[in-house]
């Protein structure tokens, strides 16, 4: 598990987000 930046509010997210947990913007893995 890494943590990448969320591309909408730059948060930390886990690389298995399917979303960001403080903007709810989703990943885009997520859609893989």
């Amino acid at each position: 598990m890494a943590l990448v930046k969320c591309k909408d509010c730059g948060s930390a997210i886990s690389s298995n987000a399917s979303a960001c947990p403080k903007c709810g913007a989703p990943t885009l893995w997520g859609r893989i």
